[in-house]
């Protein structure tokens, strides 16, 4: 991928030696939500399985403390023919979304401001802590836990989004499991999270651009400490992914999609997140079902093409 000047906008998307367009429209679509802050991006792959990781937005979404969702009928019509519309209203900060920088960074950036390489085929890694937090469920990540990972996994790629698997999205069903209520306090809450060490090596690394978790927070429990490191080294935080369908998914060597709803000035947003990862190297894969799918043979390379703003 080729980083070009900001200040650009598309002019014109061409597909190349396509078998399978599905992924190419992928690829547009999320163009529309993200505004492009590239010239020219080259992409080709071949075969690849695509895995949502993302929960739906509905009435049993998990919000931390106070917030709801709810979808209303705005418009119903049957003659002179169909048509429906809703209006939603729902917090910021529920069910799989992303953090922005400036939701704890006066200074950092907003949602409409994380450019579209941060967000679009960047680099992922999965850092599975599972057995640890199941005698811990306050457990907190630390230093040489991500250090143990790169001993055995490599380093860190450049441009990552770290993500750590807790083994906690089983429980998301159960809203006062998940977040780990003990009484009938919504402030009383008990999670895994990343240690405050931890958040301050990952920010000092350069490493990283963004962490996810399986939890309500990114912090442990009711703490802060992770959310102002991270997000104060202008990382985003991407909390509550479905990493229960990442079975048989790498420790690294795939890719991530985020699509955040684009709202201009929001410290976070709901988020469409999705894994791409070849099946030929990871044949632990399984097969395709409501939250995968595959792609098989597909030839492409996406060449875009932008100009400057007037």
């Amino acid at each position: 991928m080729l980083a070009l000047p900001p200040g650009t906008t598309m002019r014109e998307v061409r597909l190349f030696n396509s078998k399978h367009s599905s992924v190419f429209y992928f690829v547009w679509i999320a163009s529309l939500f993200i505004s492009f802050d590239l010239v020219l991006s080259d992409f080709s792959c071949g075969s690849f399985v695509a895995i949502d990781i993302t929960f739906y937005l509905n009435e049993d979404t998990v919000f931390p403390f106070e917030g709801t969702f709810s979808l209303e009928p705005l418009n119903r019509t049957v003659q002179p023919f169909y048509k429906s519309s809703n209006s939603i209203f729902t917090n910021e900060h529920g069910g799989t979304h992303i953090d922005a920088p400036y939701h704890f960074n006066p200074h950092g950036l907003r949602l409409g401001d994380i450019p579209l390489a941060n967000l679009l085929l960047v680099d992922g890694v999965i850092i599975d802590l599972s057995k640890k937090t199941e005698n811990c469920p306050e457990y907190a990540v630390t230093v040489r836990d991500i250090r143990e990972w790169e001993r055995l996994h490599g380093p860190l790629p450049d441009r990552c989004v770290v993500i750590f698997n807790f083994g906690w999205a089983q429980k998301y069903t159960n809203s006062t499991v998940y977040k780990g209520l003990l009484s009938s306090d919504e402030s009383d809450v008990h999670f895994p999270g990343i240690g405050g060490a931890a958040a301050k090596y990952l920010v000092d690394c350069k490493k990283a651009i963004g962490v996810g978790v399986d939890t309500l927070s990114i912090d442990v429990s009711s703490n802060v400490i992770a959310h102002q490191y991270i997000l104060g080294g202008n990382l985003f935080a991407l909390e509550q992914l479905a990493l229960d369908r990442t079975v048989g998914v790498p420790a690294r060597g795939f890719k991530l999609i985020i699509l955040p709803m684009r709202i201009e000035r929001g410290t976070g947003g709901p988020a469409h997140v999705v894994i791409m990862v070849d099946p030929s190297k990871y044949p632990l894969v399984t097969p395709p079902g409501l939250f995968r799918t595959t792609l098989p043979d597909t030839d492409f390379t996406v060449h875009i093409e932008c100009t400057k703003r007037n």
